[in-house]
């Protein structure tokens, strides 16, 4: 049960990382910025990261996750 939960605590830890690596990677291609193309992809990317950012609220209100990766 506790490998169970540390699995999970990793799992969402990784997505707050993958999460922090597509924003760095928007913001600083400044090229990217400029395609007409990229704009609906950004969108998805914005609606994306709202759901998972509701998912690690929702997570983190409900789980033993708070000392693990984020100090309280």
């Amino acid at each position: 049960m506790i490998i169970d939960q540390a699995d999970r605590d990793a799992a969402v830890f990784s997505l707050l990382e993958k999460m922090s690596e597509v924003y760095t990677l928007m913001t600083e291609q400044e090229v990217l910025k400029d395609i007409s193309s990229v704009l609906p992809i950004y969108l998805k990317i914005a609606q994306q990261t709202q759901e998972c950012a509701d998912f690690i609220v929702h997570y983190s209100e409900t789980k033993s996750f708070c000392g693990y990766v984020l100090p309280c």
